[in-house]
């Protein structure tokens, strides 16, 4: 079958701001693919002379890219942070647990704190844990 280079469509109407119908054109098929319209693709129209000029827009595919590409390189940062400030908080807890600041407390209203457990957190204020006996 020849390729159609004209396509016929008639401009129908839509629901538009505050539902008030205005003029759309649906533009569909596997002859948009052929012509290099990809799922995805960012499109420029212009308004010319009477008539709707349609092409890739490729400055925009070129910000996605790289705006995708920074925010990947991001993520993979965040994700090691994460992992080190995981590390860390565990080995805090580990060491706090085998110091005796953490388990079961008894109840208060007859005892005292004897005991207190002291740690400092890397950004520079202390955590203090009491230690019911």
């Amino acid at each position: 079958m020849a390729k159609k280079n004209v396509r016929n469509m008639k401009v129908c109407g839509q629901s538009g701001y505050k539902y008030e119908t205005v003029p759309a054109i649906t533009l569909k098929g596997k002859w948009l693919e052929e012509l290099g319209f990809h799922l995805g693709d960012y499109v420029q129209v212009k308004c010319e002379n009477g008539q709707l000029i349609i092409t890739p827009d490729v400055n925009k595919a070129q910000e996605q890219e790289a705006k995708t590409a920074f925010m990947d390189e991001e993520i993979k940062k965040l994700k090691i942070r994460y992992q080190n400030e995981k590390e860390e908080i565990t080995a805090k807890y580990v060491a706090e647990q085998s110091a005796g600041c953490y388990g079961t407390l008894p109840d208060t209203s007859r005892s005292s704190p004897t005991a207190y457990c002291f740690s400092q957190p890397p950004q520079g204020s202390y955590l203090i844990r009491l230690k019911y006996m």
